[in-house]
């Protein structure tokens, strides 16, 4: 076993006691490395499996499983559809499933497919995969030694205990999710509740007061919409940490959370899957002034802010993000020129717009292929979703460019709002609060915001 290993079976064993919930079961950590040792020895070091459960737990299972048996795990989740997982285990050439049909995890053998060489994998823990805005599958390479000084630098600033409570609400098939709740909350032997149904904020809500929840993570827009539903609440809000990570906050939320979580200490992070995942943390001290900030890099973390030729810039200059560190990938899984293009110089490529003020604060703002060009100006879409939002009568937002009839590209904002609001007061708000040349030229009032799995706004992009 690896040092990733040594140390959460240490924790579980110190925590014996500390319970996992999903729904109408309960394991304790004991009965978890149990179960998760019987599988494992059912499993080789000489595969890759594929991981693809109904239920979390299980999914925490199996992945764990994979770890104790030096195997290498790819998560997968049904939250984002058969198809989506169908194209994962096609394009990673597995050969084997560990899912839970038949209620608890197992083994499931695939149709024999090519099968790459696992001794080239042999220090690669977890592939978990993400996805540029085309939706290219990538497969992401991490050893237990970058996922174990990610963990420590999180736990260093993150600081949960046995008596904290944390509701994850998106699936483990997200790094941040893995890594940052949960091994964060079982290395500190905190009770750990699941929930895998649809999403429903108002659920939510209602959990997190039914079962006392004191830790949350979730985006922007999430932790908004719950707020809405705190408030219809009379007793006291029970989160005593919350972070906020996968969109960009805006000054609406920001305002709502401090209002209507007064108690409650508000985290904002940045992170990459390919950084194992977190990058950098927000103080909860300086959420109130720094809100648009993801916080300073981590301990074993290094960023850069470079010009289109690579240079690094001054502070408060908008540039490419570059990151760099213990936690990093080992490259994508099946693709050396992908690998090449985005860790060139031993610096990986985010190709993200950030910048760096000179606090040492990092500031990101969106991905630059997600860019808006007008007029040759740059605009970014959560400025002017930050905008729509700010509106009292707004409840969500999202913009993104898109192609008319003639093929003109339009600025274009789907709006959830109240009835009263017309597409002039939102033009006008706009006008006030942006320049003319990003003020969108299409407004959309929608009932409501397609999200993923993670609760991140599903970029849409082609014909209005």
């Amino acid at each position: 076993m690896g040092m990733l290993v040594d140390y959460l079976v240490a924790k579980l064993i110190w925590n014996s006691h500390s319970c996992i919930t999903e729904g109408g079961t309960t394991i304790t950590y004991a009965e978890f490395l149990d179960k998760a040792e019987c599988l494992a020895s059912k499993l080789s070091d000489k595969h890759v499996y594929g991981v693809l459960c109904a239920q979390e737990l299980n999914t925490a299972i199996g992945i764990f499983a994979c770890l104790l048996s030096g195997a290498t795990a790819v998560p997968l989740s049904y939250r984002y559809g058969q198809a989506h997982a169908d194209s994962i285990i096609e394009c990673s050439n597995l050969q084997c499933l560990i899912t839970d049909d038949g209620g608890n995890a197992d083994v499931m053998l695939l149709c024999p497919r090519p099968c790459a060489k696992r001794k080239a994998l042999a220090d690669i823990a977890l592939i978990p995969y993400s996805s540029d805005l085309s939706d290219n599958l990538k497969g992401v390479m991490l050893t237990e030694e970058s996922l174990y000084y990610n963990l420590v630098d999180i736990e260093n600033q993150f600081y949960m205990e046995e008596e904290d409570s944390i509701l994850i609400i998106r699936p483990l098939y997200h790094c941040s999710v893995f890594t940052g709740e949960f091994l964060a909350a079982m290395s500190a032997g905190a009770h750990i509740h699941f929930y895998s149904k649809p999403f429903f904020p108002q659920v939510i809500a209602k959990e997190v007061f039914d079962k006392s929840i004191t830790v949350l993570g979730a985006t922007p827009s999430v932790h908004g919409q719950l707020c809405d539903f705190f408030a219809k609440f009379s007793r006291k809000v029970p989160l005593k940490k919350v972070v906020s990570s996968g969109e960009s906050m805006t000054k609406a939320v920001a305002d709502k959370m401090l209002r209507l979580l007064p108690a409650t200490k508000i985290y904002s992070s940045y992170g990459l899957t390919e950084a194992s995942p977190r990058v950098a943390l927000l103080n909860p001290d300086l959420f109130e002034k720094h809100y648009k900030s993801v916080g300073a890099p981590l301990a074993h973390v290094e960023v850069m802010v470079t010009d289109e030729i690579g240079n690094a810039l001054p502070a408060n200059a908008d540039g490419e993000l570059l990151v760099r560190g213990e936690g990093m990938m080992s490259g994508f899984y099946l693709n050396a020129q992908e690998t090449e293009h985005a860790a060139a110089n031993s610096w990986y490529h985010t190709g993200k717009i950030g910048c760096l003020d000179k606090k040492g604060l990092l500031y990101v703002k969106k991905r630059s292929e997600n860019m808006i060009v007008r007029a040759g100006r740059r605009i970014l879409p959560h400025e002017l979703e930050s905008v729509l939002t700010s509106h009292a009568k707004v409840a969500d937002a999202a913009v993104y460019e898109a192609s008319d009839k003639r093929s003109l590209r339009k600025i274009t904002a789907d709006v959830v709002s109240e009835p009263s609001v017309s597409k002039k007061d939102i033009l006008n708000l706009c006008r006030e609060g942006l320049p003319s040349y990003a003020v969108p030229d299409v407004v959309n009032f929608v009932d409501y915001i397609p999200r993923n799995g993670a609760g991140k706004v599903i970029q849409r992009c082609g014909d209005s």
